[in-house]
């Protein structure tokens, strides 16, 4: 009796690491998926300070010392803000489209993937 108990205790708090662990893993999934528009983000690649403000309609404004350095950031801009589309069109040439919106997608996703001639 003293051994179930033991082993009861055991699954009890292996599930309990568990469920926190996923809990954490999906929170900040979830939370490095937005785009970050205050703060500043070290990006490998770019040489010089790069400011980036947003105005009040959303357009982007990009100022950098060099042509190498805005070239990055508009790369690290477009990607933060239009990661969902690039993923969307991606998966959706690949006929990979059923993975993230069901099963209803299978069959679209079969005429994606046939050879055209």
């Amino acid at each position: 009796m003293k051994v179930l108990r033991i082993i009861l205790y055991s699954l009890l708090s292996l599930l309990i690491i568990l469920l926190v662990a996923g809990f954490i893993i999906v929170r900040n999934k979830s939370n490095g998926t937005k785009p970050l528009y205050e703060g500043e983000i070290d990006v490998p690649g770019i040489r010089h300070d790069v400011k980036v403000r947003s105005g009040e309609r959303g357009m982007t404004h990009i100022y950098a010392e060099n042509e190498h350095d805005l070239c990055m950031a508009v790369g690290f801009i477009l990607a933060q803000e239009r990661l969902w589309q690039m993923d969307l069109i991606h998966r959706a040439t690949t006929g990979e489209l059923s993975e993230i919106f069901g099963a209803n997608y299978a069959e679209t996703d079969y005429f994606l993937r046939l050879p055209r001639i």
